[in-house]
């Protein structure tokens, strides 16, 4: 692993709709995408605000697009 490379998790999960990313070093692009694959959000975090809200999506399951890595993420 690269020494710049971001090492993350993610709490709480499940959620009501915010996600806080921890262990970010440097800004990374994110997509959150429903079961059939389709964008629900994306853009960018930031170390300094490491937050995801997707409070206005339906209850279910979700997958969490950061870097290469994904990451399921229940809504409550």
């Amino acid at each position: 692993m690269e020494e710049n490379e971001n090492e993350f998790g993610i709490y709480p999960n499940p959620t009501n709709g915010e996600i806080n990313i921890t262990g970010l070093k440097a800004k990374v692009d994110f997509r959150l995408l429903d079961v059939k694959g389709e964008v629900i959000a994306e853009g960018e975090i930031y170390p300094e605000n490491p937050i995801i809200d997707f409070t206005s999506a339906k209850k279910g399951m979700y997958f969490l697009q950061i870097q290469n890595k994904v990451t399921k993420i229940l809504k409550e």
